[in-house]
């Protein structure tokens, strides 16, 4: 019997300590991380991947706007399958607002808790599959 290969997640997350960590929890759920170094790359990861299972992008992205990046791929149709999951330090609500607006299926504040990102991500990415 074959099992089907770890279905892959996107992570844009530049602390290098939370990459490590969502990397490993990650893995030990059964998830394919890809690290994506360079953030304006994330449109030909999405185009090379059969269907990627989530999208976690950090809010504070160096150099890149984030919620631009996100309204640029939804206008594309690349954010109809992953569960995009957007990362940050600040909880305010007009931030929170302005990520489901671009993009965004959720938001986390950091510090993350690993099982509670493995959880949001397998709801999400239930939900899109089923079409909704």
């Amino acid at each position: 019997m074959q099992t089907s290969p770890p279905a892959p997640i996107l992570l844009l997350e530049y602390e290098p300590m939370l990459r490590e960590l969502l990397t490993l929890s990650l893995r030990r759920s059964g998830y394919d991380p890809q690290f994506i170094e360079v953030p304006t790359q994330a449109r030909a990861h999405l185009l090379s991947l059969p269907t990627p299972t989530a999208l976690l992008i950090d809010l504070h992205l160096p150099g890149v706007n984030a919620l631009e990046l996100l309204r640029t791929l939804r206008r594309e149709g690349l954010l109809a399958r992953p569960a995009v999951i957007v990362l940050s330090g600040m909880a305010f609500p007009e931030i929170i607002q302005q990520a489901i607006r671009s993009g965004a299926d959720d938001f986390l504040v950091k510090p993350i808790d690993p099982s509670h990102l493995i959880e949001r991500i397998r709801l999400h990415s239930a939900r899109k599959s089923a079409g909704g």
